[in-house]
């Protein structure tokens, strides 16, 4: 089994809508139509399977794949199910979730910032970053001495401080 990315809290509904987008474009779908209530074409059930068991090796719950997804924990339950007997008999679906897996991985890594690069894109001083890091209004990840910030924290820093 491979190792799960480690996701950061804030981030995870973030982190699964984007999943959510790589594979509805993958299956030729609109990520509306996958997140829907409505049953739909093999396609559009497959897709599904294939985010909940990528979610799945992330951390993601049932109950909580099924609040996104607009369905009860036993679907999900089911449909990882299905995907992993489909991985277990048939090597074109193995080859298509290893394609799947590649793509999520290349599209979701997660980009990390220095104090000082956080600062200069925020056209502020370091001080102001060190402020909101103690005042949790920006999630940064400490490695002894060093400071790294997820980009998606600043992005969602900035999306929440826009006036409209």
């Amino acid at each position: 089994m491979r190792n799960p990315t480690t996701i950061l809290p804030s981030q995870r509904r973030q982190h699964l809508v984007k999943v959510t987008e790589l594979a509805a474009s993958q299956f030729g779908l609109t990520p509306d139509r996958v997140t829907s209530k409505k049953r739909g074409s093999e396609s559009l059930a497959f897709c599904r399977w294939f985010i909940w068991r990528l979610a799945k090796e992330h951390g993601f719950t049932n109950h909580q794949l099924g609040n996104y997804f607009s369905r009860d924990h036993s679907t999900i339950s089911y449909g990882t199910g299905q995907l992993a007997f489909m991985l277990g008999c048939y090597p074109e679906w193995r080859e298509e979730w290893n394609d799947f897996y590649k793509l999520v991985q290349k599209n979701m890594k997660t980009k990390y910032l220095t104090r000082k690069q956080t600062a200069n894109r925020l056209a502020v001083c370091d001080r102001s970053v060190d402020r909101w890091i103690r005042a949790d209004r920006i999630q940064a990840i400490k490695v002894g001495r060093s400071v790294r910030i997820p980009e998606a924290s600043v992005d969602k820093l900035i999306a929440d401080c826009t006036v409209a």
